[in-house]
């Protein structure tokens, strides 16, 4: 293979990479796959509580849905809260601690990978208040 031909595959490679990452985070998921995914981070566990589906680490909630609505509520740092409620979308949770919870109206707010990493860091937030050897457990 001449230089000219591997260059065209080399931009050939990046422009399909580029692709297939733009459409994963086009992806949306839906209620069932949502929870399967909260299911997937360790320690989580799910019950019911005020009518809502609740996601818990060590019974804090992380994550608390509306299954009507599919609409839910998310731990967020105070530093990430005003990026997020600028968010069509996105608002303060009604109920839950000022610039410290999100409510987003629907699952189709974020792309799938954004969402999956919002509620990976809801998680983790929650997890950060529990008692160190709790969160050992977990590490």
């Amino acid at each position: 293979m001449n230089s000219d031909t591997v260059f065209a595959f080399q931009i050939i490679s990046e422009l399909i990479s580029v692709l297939l990452s733009l459409f994963i985070n086009l992806i949306k998921m839906d209620i069932e796959s949502f929870r399967e995914f909260c299911l997937t981070l360790p320690g989580t566990t799910e019950g019911m509580k005020w009518d809502h589906l609740c996601f818990m680490i060590e019974e804090k909630i992380f994550v608390l849905v509306d299954l009507d609505t599919h609409g839910f509520c998310m731990k967020c740092t105070p530093e990430e809260f005003d990026d997020l409620a600028a968010r069509d979308g996105v608002k303060q949770a009604p109920h839950f601690a000022k610039k410290q919870w999100v409510f987003v109206d629907r699952l189709d707010v974020f792309g799938m990978q954004e969402l999956k990493q919002r509620i990976e860091r809801s998680r983790e937030l929650v997890l950060s208040k529990l008692p160190k050897k709790t969160q050992a457990k977990y590490s």
